[in-house]
């Protein structure tokens, strides 16, 4: 047998389940809910005054329900209805009808649902409505004023609350907003970081694999050209000892220059996986940082010249210690933040990226990093061919400088010198970000004059001729 308990637990849950059923079958259909509401008010107050009211008087009130349920099609439409029944009712008979009831609910419904001319109307018509049935139904004046009191009152209620359930839901729906605005925003800005992210990872992975294949296809050649040397020492007359040291110095040359695409193929795997596993494994707390900086500086400057390039390097004794390089006692020493020393660092590297790839035989390459006042400057020349307008469009690596330059609220310079070879020069704010230096370039922003000139590097590359500083 079913305890006492669980019985009366099962008959809620049914009762729940019954009203669940009905409220939801009344959202969906609210011409039926609203016209069996408005049936059952009727009916329940006719069933208590049947002996006391005249049968002619549930027609009224079947035409009050009618006029209630057009508030589905429209709240204005509902409410002249029941002004007009009010007013007939008022004119040609002295009783209140079981319909007389679905006034309030009416009044409530306008309140709270309608807009605000509706709702003004509403508070005209419970006013009308309590000085005609005072006028109709009262003896005597005074009985009139106490009946305009309370009619009003009975009907000023639900308009009250009517709108303060409007005002509840109009806050809920602003808070709603609101909280969906920040998510959205939210949503967008972690979007965007994301892709700021992939853009970041993709420059370094640009630049990474672009720099590796030009030193190791270099070096390639180099060791080609070695091997062939020592191959064809022979037949170039060369004999015992001379011969011998020949061939002795192109296997040499040869080997440095495997290991040296070893090692540059070595460094460029290991900087590929960590970037390949940042991507890889975003949810796991994995964030990408700069790898290498202008600590690597020295170790690039010996790639270029093993890969016989005729480098003239001039760095500024303040950074010496940012390079990892022994520097002077009394020197003053800068400390370069690691973004900022990433951003220098791959500049100087596409920038001697390109130089192997496109600048053709050159007789110096010139590299220079130096403090100046506030800034860091970098810029990198050559006396070659320069890249054609085809291959400075062609590529990311200009593209690429110019967006790591502008996210540190820095400035590229790219184009031709005036006499002959390609300049990249950089300077970068040693504070990122500086409101003032942000102020200052709004500023040359916004003052008249004619548009910079747009080449197919970047936005301010120029292929004006150029003078190195």
């Amino acid at each position: 047998m079913m305890p006492e308990s669980t019985r009366a637990r099962a008959e809620d849950l049914e009762l729940l389940k019954w009203a669940y059923t009905l409220t939801d079958a009344a959202r969906r259909h609210p011409v039926m809910g609203d016209a069996a509401m408005a049936i059952v008010i009727v009916t329940v107050f006719t069933l208590a005054t049947a002996w006391t009211l005249p049968w002619w008087a549930l027609l009224w009130s079947g035409a009050y329900v009618l006029a209630y349920v057009l508030r589905t099609v429209s709240l204005p439409l509902m409410l002249g209805a029941l002004t007009a029944l009010g007013v007939a009712q008022v004119a040609f008979t002295e009783i209140v009808v079981a319909g007389n009831f679905l006034i309030p609910l009416a009044v409530y419904q306008a309140a709270a649902n309608g807009r605000r001319r509706t709702r003004l109307a509403a508070l005209a018509l419970l006013l009308g409505a309590s000085v005609l049935a005072a006028v109709d139904f009262a003896p005597t004046a005074v009985a009139a004023v106490a009946m305009v009191f309370i009619y009003s009152t009975g009907l000023l209620v639900p308009w009250v609350l009517g709108d303060l359930v409007r005002h509840r839901r109009g806050v809920l729906a602003r808070e709603s907003a609101q909280k969906a605005a920040i998510a959205r925003d939210r949503e967008q800005r972690a979007q965007i970081a994301v892709r700021s992210e992939r853009a970041a990872i993709a420059r370094e992975m640009h630049d990474i694999i672009a720099h590796s294949l030009s030193v190791v296809i270099v070096q390639a050649d180099g060791g080609r050209y070695a091997a062939r040397a020592g191959t064809t020492a022979a037949d170039h007359g060369l004999e015992g000892e001379d011969l011998q040291r020949a061939q002795e110095g192109a296997l040499k040359g040869a080997q440095d220059a495997l290991e040296q695409i070893a090692t540059t193929a070595r460094e460029a795997l290991g900087e590929t996986r960590r970037l390949v596993g940042v991507l890889r494994d975003p949810g796991k707390g994995a964030e990408y940082t700069p790898g290498q900086g202008l600590g690597d500086l020295p170790a690039l400057l010996s790639r270029l010249e093993d890969s016989h390039l005729p480098v003239q390097a001039i760095l500024d004794p303040g950074l010496a210690e940012a390079m990892g390089m022994a520097h002077e006692d009394g020197v003053p020493q800068v400390q370069v933040n690691p973004s900022l020393s990433a951003a220098a660092y791959r500049v100087v590297q596409e920038a001697t990226t390109n130089v192997i790839k496109h600048a053709g035989p050159i007789t110096v390459l010139r590299i220079r990093v130096r403090l100046e006042g506030g800034y860091l400057s970098v810029s990198v020349a050559d006396d070659g061919a320069g890249p054609t307008s085809r291959q400075a469009a062609g590529g990311h690596g200009i593209l690429g400088m110019h967006e790591r330059v502008a996210a540190l609220d820095g400035e590229l310079l790219t184009g031709m010198r005036s006499g002959g070879g390609f300049l990249v020069r950089a300077r970068f704010p040693l504070a990122a970000g500086d409101p003032r230096r942000r102020r200052s370039r709004q500023t040359e922003a916004t003052t008249p004059g004619p548009p910079p000139r747009r080449g197919p590097g970047g936005p301010a590359s120029t292929h004006q001729p150029l003078e190195i500083p």
